[in-house]
């Protein structure tokens, strides 16, 4: 963003000098500056002393700073995220659930398995392996045991 010419304390002395009763275009026309900028300047400073403006550009300069920060974790978490999917695609956990009751079905020949969340699904605990309707560990064909994608967050 392009900074201005002008600090706080003049652009509040200029707003001073419009609300003295001076017409704006002559104010404008004093200092170089068009109408819709007094305008805008009225907007965002009017009213205010110049230490309150110094504090509102203190505030901005801050909030552009986290909001950069918030920006910056967003992208390493996403990063840490396609490093730690499989295969390098990115895991979706819908998409994970989805292929654990698929195997399910292949593994046990049932025509639908259970939704996410139901009491049916399983459990994620250390140890074991997804459970299936019957109580039983569902284990894949080349012995490793299913887990749901939530357990790899």
């Amino acid at each position: 963003m392009k900074r201005s010419r002008y600090s706080e304390e003049q652009v509040i002395g200029i707003l001073r000098e419009g609300e003295s009763g001076t017409p704006v275009k002559t104010v404008c026309a004093k200092h170089n500056i068009s109408e819709a900028t007094y305008y805008a300047w009225k907007r965002k400073y009017g009213g205010m002393d110049v230490s309150e403006a110094r504090r509102l550009r203190s505030l901005e300069e801050e909030n552009s700073r986290l909001k950069r920060l918030v920006a910056d974790q967003a992208v390493q978490i996403q990063v840490l995220k396609e490093v730690n999917s499989k295969n390098g695609k990115p895991v979706d956990q819908e998409a994970g659930c989805q292929s654990r009751h698929r195997r399910e079905r292949e593994q046990h020949g049932r025509g639908k398995s259970p939704p996410c969340g139901s009491e049916d699904e399983g459990t994620d605990l250390p140890g074991q392996g997804a459970l299936d309707g019957n109580g039983r560990v569902c284990s894949s064909p080349d012995g490793d045991r299913t887990r749901s994608a939530s357990s790899l967050d």
